[in-house]
């Protein structure tokens, strides 16, 4: 063990290095993929669309074979600056909202209902409370939510003169509506936000539900046309969760194919480590098993005491490579808010797996090499 101390160092710094890639890039990719579909429940949204581009979008949709308009609707939010100082020393993640947007209570049940989020019905707020609509993971939010409720928000609107105050009283880890066209919103009671559409202008949004929207990339294409932009980019005018969704799955995939690659490159290096050790143990002990069967050692008797000699260079860097890789994404999670449990939990099983195959590999191989003299 003395003499392999420095080489039992090398696999375990490689095991390491594998989980943390795989399970960290798969954490990435997970969280980012959930936020993706929670961050856009709607196929589209257009802002402020004409009666005529709305026909249109009614043509296109009605004219595809692979899509059928499930609901539209439409809502008006009004935007809203916090009036609170900023501690720019503070870091981001502990910094609270500076923005918000509001849409009614009724607004949202009915949105919430469309959606089939029924457990998320709220059925009353007073005058100054208010939900906050966050597509961000539970996970995320339990950690920021003392954050968003510690103190209430003083409100301006836009073009509105009058000051008004909210209290967060609750989090939901969803939204209703897409969030690179209304992030940061509040839902808040109907006769509030009666008082305050009669005095700011909002922003109008109509929303288009349609079947298969996973994979409407050419109904994509011809509702762009119609509100203007470029496919595939976000643009002030349409939200589709085909482009958004696409676009964030293709970048992030690329990212999880490489830390896929890298992970396997170093579990190459790995394995042949230990495999080329495991050759070279076995050249050098072939004369003392040699002996050993001479003496009455029958060959199962030889694979058990190989198995027990082989075990310490599998186990113990494996301990260390996983207990190392914990704690990278613990660090991870921390910083970044992300949950890595299934993630972590899966490549570490799989890698597990993999090194116990590879062990009783490795024995087989010692095995007859030193029984049967091969080379």
């Amino acid at each position: 063990m003395k003499k392999t101390a420095g080489t039992l160092t090398m696999i375990a710094v490689l095991s390491a290095t594998t989980l943390t890639i795989i399970g960290a890039l798969g954490s990435i990719y997970m969280n980012i993929i959930s936020f993706a579909e929670s961050s856009n429940p709607n196929s589209y949204q257009t802002l402020w669309s004409t009666q005529t581009e709305r026909e249109k979008i009614y043509e296109a949709i009605k004219e595809s074979d692979s899509h059928t308009l499930i609901y539209h609707e439409t809502v008006d939010l009004y935007e809203a600056d916090v009036l609170e100082n900023v501690n720019e020393n503070v870091p981001f993640e502990e910094q609270r909202m500076t923005y918000f947007e509001v849409m009614s209570l009724s607004d949202y049940n009915r949105l919430a209902k469309k959606l089939n989020n029924h457990s998320q019905q709220v059925k009353e707020l007073a005058a100054g409370e208010a939900i906050y609509l966050s597509p961000s993971g539970r996970f995320e939010n339990k950690k920021r939510m003392h954050l968003y409720m510690e103190k209430p928000y003083t409100l301006q609107f836009r073009n509105n003169p009058n000051k008004y105050t909210l209290e967060i009283v609750d989090v939901y880890s969803h939204a209703v509506l897409n969030t690179d066209m209304a992030i940061s919103v509040l839902v808040i009671n109907d006769a509030l936000y009666k008082e305050i559409s009669q005095k700011s202008m909002p922003r109008h949004i109509d929303i288009f539900q349609v079947t298969n929207a996973d994979k409407a990339e050419a109904l994509d294409h011809k509702i762009q046309d119609i509100v203007g932009g470029d496919p595939y980019m976000w643009n002030r005018s349409l939200s589709s969760f085909y482009s958004n969704y696409h676009l964030i799955s293709t970048l992030i995939g690329v990212m999880l194919y490489i830390g896929m690659f890298m992970g396997f490159v170093f579990f190459a290096a790995t394995g042949s480590i230990i495999y080329f050790k495991q050759i070279t143990e076995a050249v050098d002990e072939r004369p003392r098993f040699a002996v050993l069967q001479k003496m009455g050692m029958s060959h199962k008797e030889i694979r058990t005491v190989i198995a027990k000699q082989v075990l310490p260079v599998f186990l113990i860097p494996l301990i260390l490579g996983v207990c190392h890789s914990i704690a990278a994404m613990v660090s991870l999670s921390v910083n970044l808010m992300y949950s890595i449990g299934a993630p972590v939990l899966i490549s570490t099983t799989i890698y597990t797996v993999f090194f116990i195959i590879y062990y009783f590999v490795c024995v087989s191989t010692y095995t007859n090499m030193v029984s049967n003299g091969d080379d």
